[in-house]
């Protein structure tokens, strides 16, 4: 699948109902950013959740809604590199796509 059709197939899926039984919220974030390359570290205590690319990038994401700016970031990059490059043909595992979606009445 192409990035362009990767990204029409997240947006034609969001407003799911719920997670899947075997995914807390969490592990969607994990499932997400992996699928975009990511690799994530957890700060509990201090409410803080690390989106990073060792060596390349880093975004922090801070407070009770930590998780959300994380999504919406993700999001963000896929519509970014599905509009650089569309035509792009790469590896999509089903449960990090579905990790990218809206669940039903959520929004960023």
């Amino acid at each position: 699948m192409t990035w362009a059709q990767a990204a029409a197939w997240v947006w034609g899926h969001d407003g799911g109902k719920e997670l899947p039984a075997d995914i807390n919220a969490g592990q969607r974030i994990e499932a997400a950013a992996a699928e975009l390359g990511f690799d994530v570290q957890h700060e509990p205590d201090e409410q803080l959740l690390i989106l990073f690319r060792p060596d390349e990038e880093t975004h922090s994401f801070y407070g009770k809604d930590r998780a959300a700016g994380a999504l919406r970031f993700l999001r963000s990059e896929l519509a970014y590199v599905a509009t650089m490059h569309p035509d792009t043909l790469d590896d999509w595992n089903k449960t990090g796509l579905m990790s990218l979606c809206l669940l039903d009445g959520e929004k960023l």
